[in-house]
Protein backbone atom coordinates (compact mmCIF):
# COMPACT_ATOMS: atom_id res chain seq x y z
CA UNK A 1 0.00 0.00 0.00
CA UNK A 2 1.15 3.43 -0.89
CA UNK A 3 2.34 6.33 1.93
CA UNK A 4 -1.11 8.26 -0.13
CA UNK A 5 -3.77 5.22 0.46
CA UNK A 6 -1.89 4.53 3.68
CA UNK A 7 -2.88 8.66 5.01
CA UNK A 8 -6.28 7.96 3.31
CA UNK A 9 -6.81 5.12 5.26
CA UNK A 10 -5.91 6.76 8.31
CA UNK A 11 -7.46 9.99 7.73
CA UNK A 12 -11.44 7.97 6.90
CA UNK A 13 -10.36 5.98 10.26
CA UNK A 14 -9.34 8.67 12.66
CA UNK A 15 -12.16 10.92 10.52
CA UNK A 16 -9.54 13.58 9.89
CA UNK A 17 -10.13 17.29 7.76
CA UNK A 18 -7.20 17.50 5.04
CA UNK A 19 -6.00 20.31 7.14
CA UNK A 20 -6.43 18.02 10.30
CA UNK A 21 -4.56 14.59 8.59
CA UNK A 22 -1.49 16.88 7.57
CA UNK A 23 -1.37 18.09 11.46
CA UNK A 24 -1.53 14.89 12.58
CA UNK A 25 1.05 13.88 10.46
CA UNK A 26 3.81 16.40 11.81
CA UNK A 27 2.73 15.94 15.43
CA UNK A 28 2.11 11.68 15.59
CA UNK A 29 4.94 9.69 15.13
CA UNK A 30 3.22 6.37 14.92
CA UNK A 31 0.75 7.93 12.23
CA UNK A 32 4.18 8.38 10.40
CA UNK A 33 5.32 5.03 10.70
CA UNK A 34 1.97 3.94 9.75
CA UNK A 35 1.40 6.04 6.45
CA UNK A 36 5.94 5.37 5.78
CA UNK A 37 6.38 8.88 5.37
CA UNK A 38 9.47 10.91 6.85
CA UNK A 39 8.98 14.07 8.95
CA UNK A 40 10.33 15.79 6.18
CA UNK A 41 8.58 14.37 3.52
CA UNK A 42 4.65 15.01 4.70
CA UNK A 43 2.73 16.01 1.93
CA UNK A 44 0.06 18.91 2.13
CA UNK A 45 -3.52 19.58 2.42
CA UNK A 46 -4.03 19.94 -0.76
CA UNK A 47 -1.96 16.80 -2.06
CA UNK A 48 -4.21 14.89 0.14
CA UNK A 49 -7.71 16.64 -0.58
CA UNK A 50 -6.46 15.61 -4.19
CA UNK A 51 -6.10 12.27 -3.40
CA UNK A 52 -9.37 11.82 -2.16
CA UNK A 53 -11.29 13.58 -4.93
CA UNK A 54 -9.36 11.03 -7.39
CA UNK A 55 -10.51 8.92 -5.38
CA UNK A 56 -14.38 9.72 -5.41
CA UNK A 57 -14.09 10.95 -8.73
CA UNK A 58 -13.56 7.34 -10.02
CA UNK A 59 -15.53 5.81 -7.37
CA UNK A 60 -12.59 3.98 -6.22
CA UNK A 61 -13.08 4.37 -2.32
CA UNK A 62 -15.77 2.20 -1.96
CA UNK A 63 -14.41 -0.39 -3.52
CA UNK A 64 -10.78 0.27 -1.92
CA UNK A 65 -12.66 -0.20 2.03
CA UNK A 66 -14.20 -3.55 0.50
CA UNK A 67 -11.09 -4.82 -0.04
CA UNK A 68 -9.27 -3.81 2.96
CA UNK A 69 -12.80 -5.14 4.77
CA UNK A 70 -11.76 -8.24 3.08
CA UNK A 71 -7.99 -8.48 3.90
CA UNK A 72 -9.06 -7.80 7.31
CA UNK A 73 -12.09 -10.48 7.99
CA UNK A 74 -9.43 -13.12 5.93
Amino acid sequence: MTCTLRIHVAQIAYNYSAPGMEDALYEIAVLRQFCRVELTHIPDESSILRFRHLLEANQLAGELFGLIKQQLDA
